[in-house]
């Protein structure tokens, strides 16, 4: 499934929104309860596109131009950073389960078998582009080196913090600094 997902915002989202598609959910966090558009078609939540309004309708459908324009933009800008860039690093970090909603954690994290189905899109979308695709997870099969074709993957503690001493290390292992 984040294949399909992963190909479609790259390629083909921002001639896909549809209002009659979408639909307005509410999900519980501390303080403020925040509500997603989700699109019923794609499985995709956009979460940052329309305003947070807990009664959805109609209305909805007079900001999908702009969104779309937004994407559109922001797909062409990724195209022409990945076209004139001799390396591109793409950064994948998973959620630590401890951070999520017990019944999300099945459907968010995936592991190891997200990140091929990550890597094998990406092949597909760029089979002569010289990439890697880097894999950050607090889980303990991060731990292990997976020896993935165009994959480094790297354990941290604190996936979503601010250690950066974990962070340096990762981009010295990459060649990105040095030490």
């Amino acid at each position: 499934m984040i294949g399909i997902v992963l190909h479609l915002v790259v390629s083909a989202l921002p001639s896909k929104i549809n209002s009659k598609d979408l639909f307005n959910t509410k999900y519980h966090r501390p303080k403020p309860t925040v509500y997603r558009i989700f699109n019923t078609k794609y499985g995709i939540a956009l979460c940052h596109d329309f305003p947070d309004l807990e009664n959805f309708s109609d209305t909805y459908a007079h900001y999908i131009p702009q969104i779309q324009e937004k994407y559109t933009r922001r797909i062409q800008r990724f195209y022409e950073v990945c076209d004139n860039s001799k390396h591109v690093y793409f950064f994948r970090l998973a959620p630590h389960l401890s951070s999520l909603n017990p019944q999300w954690q099945h459907d968010v994290y995936q592991g190891k078998k997200e990140i091929i189905a990550i890597r094998d899109t990406l092949l597909e979308i760029f089979p002569k582009k010289n990439w890697t695709l880097i894999a950050i997870g607090g889980m303990q099969e991060y731990q292990l080196n997976w020896n993935l074709l165009h994959v480094k993957n790297f354990h941290v503690h604190d996936v979503g913090g601010s250690n950066t001493k974990e962070w340096h290390n990762i981009f010295t292992q990459l060649g990105l600094l040095s030490q």
